[in-house]
């Protein structure tokens, strides 16, 4: 949409910076690349489950995985075609391969790789693209064009990617 009202957007912004209003400060809507990210590896732990506790832990991990769609579906109407998108892209290859890919074949920056990566991993954490304690919503914090092109730059099906793209980037 930007190429289509540029120039209204433009005159827009100018319009409210004369009238003293500013840009909004979107730092509320992103995630820095700051925030860590922890490994939960559990594979110790499960080991020392008994099969009757280990059957039990796979159930609910089952149900677990299929009341993650109901919560996708009351979060935001966009936050199902993302959710697909992003399993799409990071399943299609380890995501260091996806990473590399993006620094060498789209030829993003670490810092841009990060945060598409920041991005990821706060949608998984909050199952959606809301803050999962409030209502705000957050996005990508690189450009859309960088955004779309880590998401092509890995091994998912390119015309797939794109479709979700553009099902659920304008939102």
């Amino acid at each position: 949409k930007a190429e289509q009202g540029g120039p209204v957007f433009e005159l827009v912004c100018g319009l409210c910076e004369a009238s003293g209003f500013s840009m909004p400060d979107m730092s509320v809507h992103t995630i820095p690349t700051s925030t860590s990210v922890v490994v939960l590896d559990a594979a110790e732990a499960f080991a020392g489950l008994t099969v009757q506790e280990r059957s039990y832990a796979h159930g609910l991990s089952l149900a677990d995985w299929g009341g993650a769609t109901i919560c996708l579906l009351q979060t935001s109407p966009e936050s199902v075609p993302i959710f697909t998108l992003l399993q799409l892209v990071f399943s299609a290859q380890p995501v260091v391969d996806l990473i590399e890919a993006a620094k060498t074949k789209s030829g993003l920056t670490q810092e841009e790789v990060d945060q598409a990566t920041m991005y990821a991993a706060a949608f998984y954490g909050n199952i959606g693209n809301y803050k999962s304690f409030g209502d705000t919503k957050f996005v990508p914090q690189l450009p859309m064009e960088q955004m779309r092109r880590f998401l092509l730059s890995g091994g998912a099906d390119p015309s797939a990617v794109e479709k979700l793209w553009a099902e659920c980037s304008e939102r």
